[in-house]
């Protein structure tokens, strides 16, 4: 702390309080810190119960990341993936919520048996479930997974820069690469622009409406004058978001993701994630 002069941190290990023993020794750690410090856990639902939530808040928890995936448990059965019973999902984020706790769910499409209609059914189910931040990730096999191994045959490009979660990579049986980007850039604009996760979440929408502003400022200026504020370099928002489009492949719509919506991803932007108070009582959408 005293070295770097980090004010918060991430512990990315899917299997974070699987031992609840060594979780306790974490939070007392933790606590022992010489100052209150910011962090953000990455888990499984079943691994983080209601006590050991509010042990780790006590320290300095502000959100957690988990992964839902897609609420088609054949899809997860098949892949290897295990299923989550019931609402478990929606009762989890319900109850962070209550805690003060964010969570951050990643949910996967492009699948190569993918549909339109299974595509809608996960941004159904993300809006159902109303996580603090949604992140829709195309399902791409990395190298040494068990799952590349799995569908070798599916395998559309093997131009390794290609596989950044952004981009299909597959070959689908129902759909065509360009449908597939379209229908994840559409997850992203029908999650977060729609009044149940504005309302939560409106300090996302100050710079943009000050961009707005400014261009309608300089539109009404009498010719020939110039804005003070044009003259100086704007602002980076603190608005976390994939990379440009211009380091980022053909057929992808990172671009999208990064520029239009205001997205929260796994490793980054946690402290300002969590600088706000949580979004309004999950409702299905």
């Amino acid at each position: 702390m005293d070295l770097y002069g980090f004010q918060s941190f991430k512990f990315r290990d899917p299997l974070f309080g699987a031992k609840k023993k060594h979780l306790q020794e974490v939070a007392a750690e933790i606590g022992r810190l010489p100052r209150r410090i910011q962090f953000s856990v990455e888990s499984r639902i079943e691994h983080l119960t209601r006590e050991t939530l509010e042990m780790l808040r006590d320290v300095g928890l502000t959100s957690v990341t988990v992964g839902i995936e897609t609420p088609s448990r054949d899809t997860l059965v098949k892949y290897k993936r295990a299923p989550v019973k019931g609402d478990k999902q929606g009762q989890f984020v319900d109850m962070c919520r209550g805690l003060g706790i964010r969570v951050v769910s990643g949910f996967m499409i492009g699948f190569p048996e993918d549909t339109r209609q299974s595509i809608r059914e996960v941004l159904r189910y993300a809006k159902q479930v109303n996580p603090y931040a949604a992140n829709f990730n195309v399902c791409t096999p990395y190298p040494g997974t068990g799952f590349i191994t799995e569908i070798q045959d599916k395998i559309a490009s093997r131009d390794w820069s290609r596989y950044d979660v952004y981009t299909p990579n597959l070959k689908y049986e129902h759909l065509t690469t360009e449908e597939v980007v379209e229908l994840h850039r559409d997850c992203f604009r029908q999650y977060y622009w729609r009044w149940a996760w504005l309302r939560g979440n409106w300090q996302f929408l100050l710079p943009r409406l000050n961009a707005a502003v400014s261009g309608l400022s300089r539109w009404f200026q009498p010719a020939g004058s110039t804005s003070p504020a044009a003259s100086e370099p704007a602002a980076a928002t603190s608005v976390p978001g994939p990379a440009p489009a211009s380091t980022r492949p053909a057929n992808s719509s990172a671009s999208l993701s990064g520029n239009l919506l205001p997205i929260v991803e796994n490793t980054t932007g946690m402290a300002d994630a969590c600088s706000s108070p949580p979004p309004a009582p999950r409702k299905a959408a």
